[in-house]
């Protein structure tokens, strides 16, 4: 087995986890919460842990670079 197939493997397997971990947390709140606020909930930290994922990946400068000419016009 390769190193980048033992990766792969390692990185489905904590997901698979964190996945069930998210469930057993997300279940245990729905009766305290209403479904939109444990679907926000969930968004939330999804959209954040994947942000952060992607900034210690690629690093600020892919996500934010200016285009030369190009300007923001409001309608």
């Amino acid at each position: 087995m390769k190193g980048n197939e033992r990766s792969g493997l390692l990185i489905a397997l904590a997901g698979f986890a964190l996945f069930t971990c998210g469930d057993a947390v997300t279940k245990s709140i729905a009766g305290a919460w209403s479904p939109w606020a444990v679907a926000a909930l969930r968004f939330t930290i999804g959209a954040v842990v994947t942000g952060a994922a992607l900034y210690w990946r690629e690093g600020r400068a892919p996500s934010f670079r200016r285009t030369p000419g190009c300007r923001w016009r409001g309608a």
